[in-house]
């Protein structure tokens, strides 16, 4: 029997589930943590003011990039620290916001969209795919998937 971590959630993995099926979990979460920081590097990187995301007035940009990257950082350590659906789903509902406030604000900006902006929402999008994984395939019972796959 595998040895047991300090989460609750990891025996029940590896009962309900093929080697395969956890190995392909784990991934997902560590594809989800690492495009998460790279995402806190990038906001880190616009609150120092070394990346430009709009034109003029760049005062509100350190307290936005800083609280940003802590966000992701936060999102890190959560996706790392625990296999909860509960972390997948919030961080899910936290990419769809942020991805489509991204797109609501666009318009009220100068530049609407710029090169960064439209850049981070590739590790957002990735990471919100990763996490949409997680949620359906870690509460689905095999049998139901094997069932959906025919």
């Amino acid at each position: 029997m595998a040895a047991q971590s300090a989460c609750s959630y990891a025996p029940i993995v590896q009962i309900s589930m093929k080697g395969d099926e956890t190995m392909f979990i784990d991934k997902a979460r560590y594809l989800a943590a690492a495009m998460a920081g790279v995402a806190a590097v990038i906001y880190l990187l616009i609150g120092a003011g070394v990346l430009q995301v709009v034109d003029g007035d760049q005062s509100g940009m350190a307290t936005f990039g800083f609280a940003a990257a802590s966000g992701f950082v936060l999102g890190v350590i959560l996706l790392l620290a625990w296999k909860h659906p509960l972390v997948w789903v919030l961080g899910a509902l936290l990419q769809i916001i942020v991805i489509v406030m991204y797109f609501a604000v666009g318009p009220d900006r100068t530049p609407h969209y710029e090169v960064w902006g439209l850049a981070l929402r590739i590790p957002q999008v990735l990471i919100l795919a990763s996490l949409v994984y997680l949620t359906a395939f870690r509460r689905t019972p095999a049998r139901v998937r094997t069932h959906l796959a025919r």
